[in-house]
């Protein structure tokens, strides 16, 4: 039986992890793209490629590892980016499904039920949406997959969380909170992971260093925070994308604390609050279909009826990332719901498992349950994948490749080309530092000429103009043309993406 655990287990998170690979591979961008929110896709990708500074708090994590993407040869940087998103999410959807096997009481017919909550999970259209794009949520899902593997299955059963588990957990908490600060919603989850495994053993062998012993997993993840000091260090090198010129303490501590955002974090008007609440809950059934949801509200039964410290800490972790996500103004705040997405495919499987098992006890129904779960993937992913596929595949799009073209191709020679939104940008970055195109040309966003640390990261990414001070911002553009006398300056329209010189 062990030996029949050992290899079925990891051999249904490896089904889920393919499946969910192939999924993600045919619709992959093939280059920068705007679609599913990608507009930072540019900054994120360049960033990555020179081992720069993207915007607040840094992403040092993601810039790490997307540097590793990026030598892949393969394709272009942009589009090994795009598949480092792909990568990410497959093996989150792996791991979900490895995390929900793990946590079933007994093996049976939890596989099945693993499968079923991990392709629901790899599924799910705003979860494919991003693994087929250069964002920072495929790999921030990938760390919480990884954390609830670690810690969920121990807890569950009330057992002791072993100190080389309990210490990766805590290790991959802090590099993943160098990806996406919104991580610190498993906070609820680790207390209840390091108080519960301590007081067990306190309660079993009597000691005095137990608060020594227990405090000494903070080391690990002060270790894996430690990635953030990464941003000074790249900083000081100068790269083409600089965010903050975190060279000193008080400029570093604007960075990782997102100071230039901070007015988006519960910014969203009061009056929009009941709109916003609708559109999330019309994302549940986006995400899940009919049949998840109901498998979804059977699992949630079960775990209301009988709740446990554990339960509860995974609810508070979830209704943590929902009120950031709901009071979050920007127009894409719903992605920072993909974790719950993540512990809603827990919920599936459990609604799935308490079904499989019912069908199982009646006699004669061996082939029961994995019928029953064919039929469950059919009409939950599977409808879900052949309803939304026209709408995420991205294998064509290349809007963004094709406005770049037109501009740099358009430019004349020295030209300074005046931005007024992300999405041009980064664009612009990304085929001028990374391609190496139109070097002589020079990408000024109006938005950001203001703060002081600009003007020393244009002069890094070469071609620098002459800025004048930035008030009053009514004349900043006609000035900025008085004080270049000899090169042209051009302005993108945001809206219409025309350019006048």
């Amino acid at each position: 039986m062990i030996r029949t655990r050992s290899r079925v287990i990891p051999l249904a998170a490896a089904l889920v992890s393919a499946c969910a690979f192939g999924l993600y591979l045919r619709p992959l961008a093939p280059t920068i793209t705007w679609a599913h929110a990608g507009m930072d896709g540019g900054d994120l990708i360049t960033a990555a490629a020179t081992l720069g500074v993207a915007h607040p708090p840094g992403y040092p994590t993601y810039v790490a590892l997307g540097h590793f993407f990026a030598q892949l040869p393969v394709g272009s940087i942009a589009f090994r980016l795009n598949l480092m998103s792909a990568v990410c999410m497959a093996l989150a959807a792996g791991l979900t499904t490895l995390g929900i096997v793990c946590a079933a009481q007994s093996l049976g017919v939890a596989p099945l039920a693993g499968v079923i909550g991990g392709l629901t999970f790899a599924a799910a259209p705003m979860v494919w949406g991003q693994a087929t794009i250069a964002e920072v949520h495929a790999l921030n899902v990938l760390f919480v997959s990884v954390i609830t593997w670690l810690l969920m299955p121990p807890l569950v059963h009330r057992q002791r969380l072993s100190t080389p588990r309990l210490a990766l957990a805590f290790l991959m908490w802090g590099l993943g909170l160098g990806n996406l600060l919104t991580l610190a919603a498993l906070l609820p989850i680790f207390i209840v992971a390091w108080r519960g495994s301590f007081q067990r053993e306190r309660n079993v062998v009597r000691h005095s260093s137990f608060d020594m012993g227990s405090w000494l997993f903070f080391i690990p993840f002060l270790l894996g925070l430690s990635v953030y000091l990464l941003i000074p260090i790249r900083a000081n090198g100068h790269p083409p994308v600089n965010w903050g010129n975190a060279v000193t303490l008080p400029r570093f501590l604007a960075q990782v604390t997102g100071e230039l955002y901070r007015g988006y974090v519960f910014g969203l008007p009061v009056s929009d609050y009941p709109a916003r609440l609708v559109a999330f809950a019309q994302l549940l059934v986006t995400q899940f279909g009919w049949p998840g949801l109901v498998l979804g509200a059977i699992g949630l039964e079960r775990i209301i009826t009988r709740p446990s410290k554990v339960w509860l800490a995974v609810a508070s972790a979830v209704g943590l990332y929902t009120i950031f996500a709901l009071g979050y103004n920007s127009a894409d705040s719903d992605l920072y719901l993909i974790p719950v997405w993540m512990f809603g495919a827990w919920a599936v499987a459990c609604g799935s498992l308490r079904l499989l098992r019912s069908l199982s006890r009646f006699r004669g129904a061996l082939y029961a349950p994995p019928i029953v779960t064919a039929i469950l993937v059919v009409l939950g992913p599977g409808w879900i994948v052949a309803s939304h596929f026209a709408a995420i595949d991205l294998s064509a799009e290349r809007s963004a490749e094709t406005f770049a073209d037109s501009v740099l191709s358009q430019a004349p020679r020295g030209a300074i080309l005046v931005t007024g939104s992300d999405a041009h940008t980064f664009s612009l970055w990304y085929y001028r530092s990374v391609e190496n195109r139109r070097p002589d040309t020079t990408i000024v966003d109006a938005r950001l000429a203001g703060y002081d640390w600009y003007e020393s990261m244009l002069v890094d990414q070469g071609r620098a103009p002459q800025l004048p001070s930035y008030e009053p911002n009514a004349t900043w553009r006609a000035r900025l043309a008085s004080a270049n006398p000899t090169r042209p300056v051009c302005e993108i329209d945001p809206a219409t993406q025309i350019m006048r010189c």
